[in-house]
């Protein structure tokens, strides 16, 4: 088995990225990881549609390992915007207004992608809740509310919640 492109979809078999009038980058359409990405979309939607959902994920990112609950881009806006309270005027709802019209904009690109029959743009970020860190060579854990982590980062994946030796 090989974790090598999908070559069975007639739009993939016919694409020419350089063709592309949104010019994206390689990584925004051949994600480093297909496996991985598959594994968020099938559990979330491509436009993180069910944003209700949570998975156990493990990863490495550079000697870092995080785990935690992973959940869609949505949660994580809405949990991070609630850190900091809802109330018009703060910081936090400017930001929650700027990330949900962030969305808006993704999913309007997302429909227009598709009209085209062109291949979507992959996820770039996985987005945990109630994370535990441990970084290369500490003997201490790092426990985060929020954490998100770059796709192109990760080196490696397990699924389900890890257990740390914390002796």
């Amino acid at each position: 088995m090989s974790d090598a492109a999908p070559t069975d979809n007639a739009v993939e078999s016919t694409y020419r990225i350089e063709d592309d009038p949104d010019n994206p980058t390689h990584d925004q359409i051949f994600p480093a990881d297909f496996t991985l990405v598959d594994l968020l979309d099938f559990t979330f939607g491509v436009g993180d549609e069910a944003d209700d959902r949570e998975t156990g994920l493990t990863i490495v990112l550079q000697g870092v390992v995080v785990t935690g609950t992973v959940i869609s881009r949505k949660a994580w806006v809405a949990a991070a915007t609630e850190l900091g309270g809802s109330q018009e005027g703060t910081i936090s709802h400017a930001l929650r207004t700027r990330w949900e019209d962030d969305t808006a904009r993704a999913d309007e690109v997302r429909q227009r992608r598709r009209a085209a029959e062109l291949p979507d743009l992959t996820r770039r970020f996985v987005h945990f809740k109630d994370a535990s860190i441990l970084p290369a060579g500490a003997n201490a854990r790092i426990n985060a509310p929020l954490f998100r982590a770059r796709l192109t980062e990760v080196g490696g994946w397990a699924l389900g919640r890890g257990e740390f030796n914390d002796e």
